[in-house]
């Protein structure tokens, strides 16, 4: 993990592009990763799977994501890390 926070958006798309993959949800530089490239693992707790882009991403939806849609609840929610783990791992293996 790297924190970069407050570095001008050129030398963050630097750093990115050096990645195997970016972890995150679903932002800007999710977007901006996806963009230059680079594989994207997202969480998604809010976001409507039609709002994201479909190739080269990893979407990791919350269980309870389309009922938090419709019912606009907080973004308060916990993964099962274990659960992410080996999906990434999944994901990653297959090489697409």
């Amino acid at each position: 993990m790297i924190n970069k926070c407050g570095l001008p958006l050129i030398d963050i798309t630097g750093i990115i592009k050096k990645a195997a993959c970016y972890i995150g949800v679903s932002s800007g530089i999710s977007w901006l990763s996806w963009a230059i490239g680079v594989k994207v693992i997202m969480l998604s707790a809010s976001t409507p799977d039609f709002h994201e882009f479909k190739s080269n991403v990893l979407r990791i939806s919350h269980p309870d994501s389309p009922k938090r849609v419709l019912e606009k609840i907080p973004n308060n929610v916990k993964f099962d890390v274990e659960e992410v783990i080996q999906k990434i791992k999944k994901w990653l293996l297959r090489g697409d």
